[in-house]
């Protein structure tokens, strides 16, 4: 019996106990003796007592002086325990939200891949045995517009061996457009090659929800900035105060009543800039009032001491600020300036004094005139009697 067959019959009565039926070693033994092939394989094989040993396996090809395969020498590692950490690990992956993952790179710049878990089938839609064969497979689904940026934060990682984060966008084979995650941990080893330990997540949903978030944002920030605008344009002042006093908003007719900005008011009370602690005080009942009985009033015109020392009549009309709880809050206020109308109305009240004046001096003129002219007509009267 040649050597070779010796080789290729010892090499098929140890498949007898292969557990594993599914590796290509096992359906033709002598093929790697024929073509002189070497090869690295991982097999379970069954032991006698029914329980299942895992080995790594590899060979090489021993060849003649003129090149044909005498025999096979190689090694058979038992890494039952190893296999058994691994499938723990494998389903403790399972159950992340994401993929785990090593990738390696080497000091001339090659990656790859050592591990990978199989959540990375569903995010890239690329199977675990393709990406761990050739690693740019993977990195070829990062959108074009997101490259740079991701190259960036890997060399500045690579750099500073400090932890990589970065978001980035893929498109799968299928055409999807995804958002990932990425969270790792740098190591560099004892040949140079750095080393990355982390997760990669699916966070298009969460990127969904924040455009939208955003979206609805700017559409509130653009709505409030119209109603400012809108309230600020208005002649009348208005305001809104919580329970304690301070001021939630005012617009510019406010602020202008006292020659502040509206920022100067936010958050303040009013003893904070009226100097008239009579009329604060009188205010703070009123409002507390209103809050209490739930009911609005209209204050009649009251005079206010502008900070240039000018008084300034104004009518406040206040209702109660309340909640979708029907919780009193606070108050809402309006307050008209009537300084033109009270003045009209005193300078029309001093006019009609002025007119009742003169009508009374002419009456008075009159009855003096009146009686002045009394005695002649009498007279007069008289000598026409005695005439008669």
């Amino acid at each position: 019996m040649s050597a070779r067959q010796s080789a290729t019959k010892l090499f098929a009565s140890r498949l007898k106990t292969l557990y594993d039926s599914r590796k290509p070693i096992c359906e033709k033994p002598s093929t790697l003796l024929i073509e002189g092939t070497s090869y690295k394989i991982d097999l379970r094989f069954l032991r006698s007592d029914g329980s299942i040993c895992y080995t790594e396996n590899r060979g090489k090809p021993i060849f003649n002086e003129i090149g044909q395969v005498i025999r096979m020498v190689g090694t058979s590692l038992d890494i039952t325990d190893r296999k058994v950490v691994e499938a723990r690990f494998e389903q403790l992956s399972a159950t992340i939200p994401g993929n785990i993952y090593t990738v390696v790179q080497s000091l001339d710049g090659w990656v790859w891949f050592e591990y990978m878990s199989v959540a990375i089938e569903e995010i890239h839609e690329l199977s675990v045995a393709d990406i761990l064969h050739d690693a740019s497979i993977l990195l070829r689904c990062i959108h074009p517009d997101d490259v740079a940026a991701y190259q960036t934060a890997v060399a500045h990682s690579a750099e500073t061996l400090t932890l990589f984060k970065h978001e980035w966008r893929i498109i799968t084979p299928s055409g999807k457009l995804k958002w990932l995650q990425g969270d790792s941990r740098p190591e560099r080893r004892e040949n140079g090659d750095i080393a990355w330990y982390g997760i990669v997540m699916d966070v298009s949903a969460a990127k969904c929800d924040e455009a939208v978030r955003k979206h609805v944002e700017t559409a509130l920030e653009a709505q409030q900035l119209r109603l400012h605008q809108v309230i600020d344009a208005l002649p009348a002042a208005i305001f809104v105060k919580d329970r304690e006093g301070r001021y939630l908003m005012a617009n510019q007719a406010f602020a202008d009543i006292y020659g502040v900005a509206i920022a100067a008011i936010l958050g303040r009370q009013d003893a904070d800039f009226n100097p008239a602690s009579a009329q604060v005080e009188n205010f703070l009942a009123i409002d507390q009032e209103v809050m209490q009985t739930r009911q609005p009033q209209i204050i009649s015109p009251k005079a206010i001491s502008t900070p240039q020392g000018k008084l300034r009549w104004h009518q406040v009309s206040l209702r109660p600020l309340i909640d979708a709880d029907n919780q009193v809050q606070g108050i809402i206020g309006t307050s008209i300036d009537m300084t033109n109308l009270v003045q009209l109305e005193t300078m029309r009240t001093n006019a009609s004094d002025t007119i009742d004046q003169v009508k009374s001096a002419k009456n008075q003129v009159v009855t003096n005139l009146n009686a002045s002219l009394l005695p002649p007509v009498a007279v007069l009267r008289n000598a026409e009697y005695h005439q008669d």
